[in-house]
């Protein structure tokens, strides 16, 4: 099962990482609190809701295409396993503060009909961060933060997961899914 979970680096470039934490920063007119006490903190940007966002929008979906093939090929998934036809959720860029109260601890990405649709995920991370990790607990994985690092796996109950606090700056990550059509 941990075969699933993948990690590629230098997916893209530190620049480019810069250049999406400073409009998040410089955007705050685009920003959702996203809060429920004791499960999820944060704050995110729908990229694909705000005009000034669809080129980046359009730019991650390019590189989140390249690596589809390539993830499937690190999985050993074969064309019969993996939809012919599917689309992607709008990207989320998230802001996680170092304030002790900002995680999204353990959860799954499908837990009901609304979700099912889903079927891949990609967390892209935009800057190192201490802890602030991507922790998968029943396979004693841990995604460490870093610029332009991305990790894919299924969204499914195999997969529980929990975006831990960061302690010393913030957590930015970029987030989508595809989508069985």
């Amino acid at each position: 099962m941990t075969n699933f979970i993948q990690t590629y680096d230098d997916v893209i470039s530190k620049q480019f990482c810069d250049q999406l934490i400073a409009m998040f920063e410089e955007s705050p007119e685009h920003h959702e609190e996203i809060f429920l006490e004791g499960h999820r903190s944060f704050t995110q940007v729908t990229l694909q809701q705000h005009a000034a966002w669809r080129p980046f929008a359009i730019e991650l979906q390019n590189v989140f295409d390249q690596y589809i093939s390539r993830y499937m090929e690190d999985c050993n998934v074969t064309n019969k396993m993996f939809p012919q036809q599917y689309s992607y959720e709008m990207f989320r860029m998230k802001r996680y503060l170092p304030n002790d109260i900002d995680e999204f601890s353990d959860h799954v990405d499908v837990g009901n009909l609304d979700s099912a649709r889903r079927f891949l995920v990609f967390f892209l991370y935009l800057a190192e961060n201490k802890r602030g990790f991507t922790d998968f607990p029943q396979y004693n994985i841990r995604v460490v933060p870093k610029a332009g690092r991305m990790t894919m796996f299924p969204p499914l109950w195999p997969w529980l997961h929990a975006g831990v606090k960061p302690i010393d700056k913030p957590k930015y990550i970029i987030g989508s899914y595809l989508h069985y059509v």
